[in-house]
C-alpha cells in the first residue's frame, strides 16, 4: 500500500547581494517579528564575502606602503640617512578563513583582518 501525503510543505529561499549589511539585517528582523505572518521558522541569515581576493590584495598593498612610511619615519628620527631600495620582505598573508560564512554577530559587527609585512631596506 502506497503512502498518500496528507499535506504540503513549501520552502522559499531569498538571497540578497548588498554591501549594506545593516539594512539587510533590519529587513530580516522585520519579517521575523511580523505578527501577521504567524509562526514561521526562519533560519539565522549568513553573510559571505564575495570580494575576499580584492580585499586581501588591498590589505597587502596598504601594509607594504605602511611599512615603508614607518621605516622612513624611523630613519628620519635618527637622522643622517634615507631608506634605499627594498632588500628583503616577509609577507604574512591575511587569514581569510571563516569569512565565507561568518555568524550573524560577525555580519553585524564586522571583523578584523590583519596583513603583516616585515621589510628590510638598504640605508643611503
Amino acid at each position: 500500500m502506497d503512502e498518500v501525503p496528507s499535506g504540503f510543505v513549501a520552502t522559499q529561499r531569498l538571497s540578497i547581494h548588498t554591501t549594506d549589511v545593516a539594512r539587510a539585517l533590519r529587513g530580516f528582523r522585520a519579517v521575523a517579528t511580523a505578527q501577521e505572518l504567524g509562526v514561521i521558522e526562519l533560519p539565522e541569515p549568513t553573510c559571505t564575502v564575495s570580494t575576499i581576493d580584492a580585499i586581501r590584495d588591498q590589505l597587502l598593498a596598504l601594509a607594504h606602503r605602511d611599512v615603508r612610511v614607518r621605516g622612513e619615519a624611523a630613519v628620519s628620527a635618527i637622522g643622517g640617512a634615507h631608506l634605499g631600495k627594498l632588500a628583503a620582505a616577509d609577507v604574512a598573508r591575511p587569514p581569510t578563513d571563516g569569512l565565507g560564512t561568518p555568524s550573524l554577530v560577525t555580519c553585524e559587527r564586522g571583523t578584523d583582518v590583519v596583513a603583516t609585512v616585515t621589510a628590510s631596506y638598504e640605508l643611503e
